[in-house]
């Protein structure tokens, strides 16, 4: 792999999509149409994968013609509950057999970020393997792999590369298929139904890009 500033750059577009579809995840509020999310994400997703900006587009203009408050309930509906949850957020409950939480799988995730550098907040509500929070991981090992090629750490760089790659394989890209199915078919609110699109779309390509990434690094 030839390292070049638009490689680098191109990295940062990645870190920026993943960033911004965690916090799409997390409860919504005025801040979601005010800080311009959607449009964020759609920007970011221009230079990476450029099919999957007209559900960012869908999500901008579900923003600014549903409430807040309409985003809250169909948000609650999908993750929260109280009652059975459309769409749980959980990797663990479509990794285990009895798609019970706090399992095997949610080890294995927080054995990962520990190796990454990464504590979980002893204040944080959510489950380790929430969508928002490994969508999150995948923006730090990111963000790491840009410091080392800054650093001209090429070997830290390759870590964080085949890390990612690993997490996917393992975590989002093995859940995250049948979660976005779920969101979609849950959803009533334009929001989620394009956020469930985009989600899939992109981490798929991602799986794709990593794959040639990774496997071409000597070259």
């Amino acid at each position: 792999m030839q390292l070049t500033d638009e490689f680098i750059q191109n990295e940062a577009y990645r870190s920026d999509v993943y960033r911004l579809l965690s916090a799409c995840y997390c409860k919504p509020g005025n801040e979601f149409a005010e800080e311009g999310l959607a449009k964020n994400l759609a920007a970011a997703l221009e230079p990476v994968l450029r099919e999957a900006v007209p559900f960012a587009k869908n999500m901008d203009e579900a923003l600014a013609s549903h409430s807040a408050q309409d985003i809250l309930i169909d948000y609650s509906a999908l993750f929260i509950g109280p009652f059975k949850l459309l769409a749980p957020p959980y990797g663990s409950t479509y990794l285990e057999s009895e798609r019970t939480v706090l399992g095997s799988s949610t080890i294995d995730a927080i054995k990962r970020y520990r190796s990454a550098g990464v504590e979980m907040d002893p204040g944080q509500k959510d489950i380790p393997d929430h969508i928002a929070t490994e969508l999150e991981f995948m923006y730090y090992l990111i963000t790491k792999e840009i410091e080392a090629y800054r650093a001209s750490n090429r070997e830290e760089a390759s870590k964080h590369l085949e890390a990612q790659q690993d997490f996917l394989k393992r975590h989002l890209g093995a859940w995250g298929p049948k979660f976005a199915a779920d969101v979609k078919k849950g959803a009533k609110n334009p929001f989620y139904k394009n956020l469930a699109d985009c989600t899939l779309l992109f981490i798929k390509s991602d799986m794709d890009y990593l794959k040639n990434v990774v496997g071409g690094k000597g070259n």
